[in-house]
C-alpha cells in the first residue's frame, strides 16, 4: 500500500502554530509529537491526558493545553446548540452503502462514519460476508455510494479469503490493483497481536486517511485470554477501555468502525424468550452506537434486525449471501460478464459484416443489370 501524505488541513505543525499563543502550547511540543509519531492533529483527540504525559518532553500542563485545543478545533464548543451541532454533523458524518439496497434503506443510508457498529449473529449468519462486502464498497467513489478510502481489516478468528474479496470487487467494478493496494489486513488470533494492532491503529489511520476499520471478531482474543470466571471483571474493564479508545478514534478521524460479535447461551431469567445473547456483556452493549442482529433463514437467505440504535426503529429486512457478497437477490449478473458478451457479439458482427456487405453489393449489381 502506498503511503499517502498527511492532509494539509490537519498538519500538526500548523495546528500548534495557530493555537500556540491562545492555549499556551510550547513550540518544542511540535518536535516531541512528531518524534512520537503524531503528524495529524486529529490524533490528539484519540489520546487522553495520561497518554500525553507518557510522551517525552510533554508536561502535564502542555497535555492539558493540547487536549483543550484539539477539543475546540475538532469537536467544537463544549456547549453547542442544536443548529451548530447539526451543521458540524452534516459536514463531517458520511454514509456508505452496505452492498444491499434493502439494508441501506433499513439503516437510512448505510453504514456511517463516526460510529461504532456492532454486527451480532450465530455461526454462518453472514457476519464476515457483510464485513467483506463493506470493505469493498467503502473503496468505491463517493458518487457511487462509497467513501473512496483505504480499509483496515483486523481478523481474529476467520481465514480471510482473498479470492472471494476480489470477486466482490468485480461485482462493484473496482480495479483489481486498487483492491489489492487499498486493503490492509491484520491477523490477530492472540491478545498480544490484537493489542499491538489496536495500539498502532491511530498511526495507520492518519498515514492512510482510512475511513473504515473492521474488526472480525472482537471477542475472540478476549475469550482466549480471560478464561476463568474470576477474570470476568478484568475482561469487562479491558473491553470498556478498548471500546472507549475505538469511540475516540471514530470521532477524531471521522471513520466508521464495524466489529462483529458472536452469541452465547442466555442463562438469565428471560432465557425462555431469548435463548441466545451477544457475548461481551454490558461493556459492549452500552458502547456500540448501532447493534445489528443477523439470523439464519432458509438456504442463503438471512435477516437483519436493528437491535439497538438511538435513532432507528427496531425493524428488520432480508438479504442473501452470494458468491459476490451480500445482495438483495440470490443470483447476481456481473457487469464484466455483460461487457464480455457485448464484445463477443461485436466481434461476430465485425466478422459477419464484410460478408453481408459483399452479398449486398452483388444483389445491387444484379438489379442494375
Amino acid at each position: 500500500m502506498k503511503k499517502m501524505p498527511i492532509n494539509v488541513r490537519y498538519d500538526i505543525a500548523d495546528f500548534i502554530e495557530k493555537n500556540r499563543l491562545k492555549y499556551g502550547i510550547p513550540k518544542i511540543s511540535i518536535k516531541a509529537l512528531k518524534d512520537f509519531g503524531i503528524y495529524d492533529a486529529r490524533a490528539l483527540t484519540v489520546l487522553t491526558e495520561t497518554d500525553y504525559c507518557k510522551i517525552p518532553n510533554i508536561s502535564e500542563r502542555t497535555a492539558q493545553a493540547l487536549c483543550r485545543a484539539s477539543q475546540d478545533m475538532f469537536r467544537g464548543k463544549l456547549f453547542q446548540n442544536v443548529e451548530e451541532y447539526w451543521e458540524n454533523q452534516l459536514q463531517s458524518q458520511k454514509s456508505f452503502t452496505s452492498g444491499s439496497k434493502e439494508i441501506d434503506t433499513l439503516l437510512e443510508g448505510g453504514f456511517r462514519t463516526g460510529m461504532l457498529t456492532e454486527i451480532v449473529g450465530e455461526y454462518r449468519s453472514g457476519k464476515t460476508q457483510t464485513c467483506m462486502t463493506a470493505a469493498v464498497t467503502a473503496q468505491m467513489p463517493v458518487e457511487k455510494g462509497g467513501l473512496d478510502s483505504p480499509v483496515i481489516y483486523i481478523t481474529t478468528n476467520s481465514f480471510f479469503h482473498c479470492e472471494h474479496y476480489l470477486r466482490i470487487g468485480k461485482r462493484f467494478e473496482i480495479a483489481e490493483e486498487k483492491l489489492l493496494s487499498n486493503l490492509f489486513i491484520v491477523q490477530a488470533e492472540q491478545m498480544r497481536n490484537f493489542q499491538q494492532a489496536i495500539d498502532r491503529l491511530p498511526g495507520y489511520v492518519q498515514a492512510f486517511d482510512t475511513r473504515l476499520v473492521i474488526i472480525d471478531s472482537l471477542m475472540t482474543p478476549f475469550e482466549s485470554r480471560y478464561i476463568t470466571i474470576n477474570e470476568t471483571i478484568i475482561m469487562q474493564k479491558h473491553l470498556q477501555s478498548l471500546l472507549a479508545f475505538l469511540k475516540r478514534l471514530a470521532l477524531g478521524f471521522n471513520c466508521a468502525i464495524i466489529f462483529t460479535n458472536h452469541v452465547i447461551a442466555n442463562h438469565g431469567f428471560n432465557h425462555k424468550y431469548s435463548p441466545i445473547k451477544p457475548a461481551g456483556g454490558e461493556a459492549i452493549e452500552h458502547a456500540s452506537d448501532m447493534r445489528l442482529f443477523l439470523r439464519k433463514l432458509r438456504d442463503n437467505s438471512r435477516r437483519m434486525k436493528v437491535d439497538s440504535c438511538s435513532f432507528l426503529p427496531c425493524e428488520t429486512t432480508e438479504f442473501f449471501l452470494t458468491n459476490y457478497g451480500i445482495a438483495d437477490e440470490e443470483t447476481i449478473d456481473l457487469p464484466q460478464r455483460k461487457e464480455e458478451e457485448e464484445v463477443e457479439e461485436n466481434k461476430e458482427e465485425e466478422i459477419k459484416a464484410p460478408l453481408l456487405a459483399g452479398i449486398k453489393e452483388v444483389a445491387e449489381r444484379k438489379k442494375r443489370k
